[in-house]
């Protein structure tokens, strides 16, 4: 089995939720398989919002084989997670992009019918694992810190 580890940008940009309109946080980082570079993500971190109180993560993932900078981004793709805690289980689904990527750098967006039939929807439920269990940023929202990752 493949050995993830995540490397955290430490800073932390605020975002306007498309929802409501309030400020939330929105964390990054970089996904390593095996040592390898293999994807970046980013977090947008929802708690207490007046519309929407309950704590919530959107998960933006794009994944790749190859992130060097000859490599064709033909070959990556990226998909979008909802997750958010549920008693004592973590939910999370794919959805609709909602995000905006550079295509040139980070592939194609997967619509939600799409990642649910593509070859890589297990690779990115595995890394959206990784992000909420291993991220302390979020793993605090979603309250698995005290979870083994």
């Amino acid at each position: 089995m493949p050995q993830l580890t995540l490397e955290l940008d430490e800073n932390v940009v605020l975002s306007t939720c498309a929802r409501c309109g309030t400020e939330s946080p929105r964390v990054h980082g970089f996904v390593y398989r095996d040592g390898n570079a293999w994807a970046v993500y980013w977090a947008e971190l929802y708690k207490d919002h007046p519309q929407h109180p309950d704590s919530r993560a959107l998960v933006t993932i794009a994944l790749g084989e190859d992130w060097s900078e000859p490599a064709d981004p033909v070959n990556r793709a990226w998909a979008q997670l909802d997750v958010w805690p549920d008693h004592d289980e973590i939910r999370m689904g794919f959805i609709d992009p909602t995000a905006i990527l550079d295509q040139a750098y980070f592939g194609r967006p997967l619509s939600r019918e799409n990642v649910l039939s593509d070859a890589r929807k297990d690779a990115f439920l595995g890394i959206a694992d990784k992000i909420v269990y291993g991220d302390p940023r979020v793993a605090a929202l979603l309250g698995t810190s005290d979870r083994v990752d």
